[in-house]
């Protein structure tokens, strides 16, 4: 266990320690960031593949890149926007045959 979780869960109880005099800003620096455990984890290439582009689908909707697509799922695969449209079953389908992955590969999120 990290210096940071130690102090997140001194409780005897399992409950997080909470103090409220201590700004957001510190506790998010005590934190470990989450990039390098899975850099270090034994992942299958595939999966590795998937969560680079889970991290950069998240990525383009927090810089506003998908603000075009709202109301909309968008489909992303090895790195690439594939598609949009409002039928999620219909999109995993169209985009896995397209792209010959299984549906389960295709990384979709809904633009609010």
């Amino acid at each position: 266990m990290s210096v940071a979780s130690e102090k997140l869960f001194a409780d005897p109880l399992g409950q997080p320690a909470y103090n409220p005099d201590q700004p957001a800003a510190e506790v998010a620096l005590e934190l470990e960031p989450f990039d390098p455990l899975i850099a270090e984890s034994p992942l299958p290439d595939d999966m590795r593949e998937q969560m680079d582009d889970v991290r950069l689908l998240n990525e383009k909707y927090n810089r506003g890149e998908l603000h075009g697509f709202r109301g909309n799922y968008v489909v992303l695969c090895h790195g690439q926007l594939l598609g949009h449209g409002p039928d999620l079953s219909a999109l995993r389908k169209e985009w896995a045959q397209k792209a010959s992955v299984p549906e389960s590969r295709l990384v979709v999120t809904f633009v609010y």
